[in-house]
């Protein structure tokens, strides 16, 4: 298998970059803030900054609509353990989902079809 070879790029907007700096501020993370600011740092160098998709329907978690117009202006997969949070809709999938996609293109027995 060489997915560790594959490019796999985060995409964020200035609101994910708030939410994750003040998540892994927390104190029962135990992290320095020097740590938590190198993190945020090569997260932003490696991903791509993204303009968010709109995404007009009422969410069961509002606070997770950050993310769901984020991958929607990348026209990314959104990879969440909060499905119950999220639309059903073929590019919101589980981790694992996630996963077992990557390792099905990877063998080449599918391709994706544009549908992320």
């Amino acid at each position: 298998m060489s997915l560790g070879r594959r490019a796999f790029v985060p995409v964020f907007d200035a609101r994910i970059i708030d939410e994750y700096r003040v998540v892994l501020s927390r104190p029962r993370f135990g992290l320095d803030l020097a740590d938590v600011e190198r993190f945020i740092r090569a997260f932003m160098s490696r991903g791509w900054a993204v303009e968010p998709g709109e995404w007009p329907h009422p969410m069961s978690d509002e606070s997770d609509r950050v993310f769901l117009e984020v991958s929607r202006g990348a026209s990314a997969v959104l990879a969440t353990g909060n499905l119950r949070h999220f639309p059903q809709q073929p590019w919101v999938m589980s981790p694992s989902a996630f996963w077992d996609l990557l390792v099905t293109i990877d063998r080449g027995r599918n391709e994706p079809d544009g549908q992320f």
